[in-house]
């Protein structure tokens, strides 16, 4: 089965998860994330450090719009609507919860919890109706 996936459209996820955070945590969010992190607008890092940030990250999307994209060929999706179920339901099980830990124990304010975890939910959607499309195009 791992074969068969169509690996542009991971591709296309894990950028749409890089695209989708510069918007998030830039002008949608950006400040307040900034605030309730505790970076201060002088804390620039420097391009060594964005360049590891970025390409580990792009990692990390990169791996969960594969194992999304692997779950989606077992799921039968027969709908945008399941394919956006499916992603929420990975989401509330999986990301919400693991990320309320730093609100939990790290003292984080509850708002920076739900920016974070926000960003995650509008990713697994828009991962899962990509997905929805690979699944009724290839399969």
């Amino acid at each position: 089965m791992l074969r068969s996936l169509p690996y542009w459209f991971i591709l296309l996820a894990a950028v749409w998860s890089m695209v989708l955070g510069g918007l998030w945590y830039g002008p949608f969010f950006g400040k307040i994330w900034m605030q309730l992190s505790g970076f201060k607008k002088s804390q620039k890092p420097s391009s060594s450090v964005l360049f590891r940030s970025y390409s580990l990250m792009f990692l990390g999307s990169l791996i969960t719009a594969f194992v999304l994209a692997y779950f989606f060929t077992f799921f039968p999706i027969l709908s945008w609507s399941s394919a956006l179920l499916y992603s929420f339901y990975i989401w509330f099980g999986f990301f919400a919860p693991v990320m309320l830990g730093s609100f939990l124990w790290e003292n984080k304010p509850f708002t920076l919890y739900l920016i974070n975890v926000g960003y995650w939910l509008v990713t697994l959607l828009g991962m899962g109706l990509l997905f929805c499309l690979m699944v009724v195009k290839f399969y």
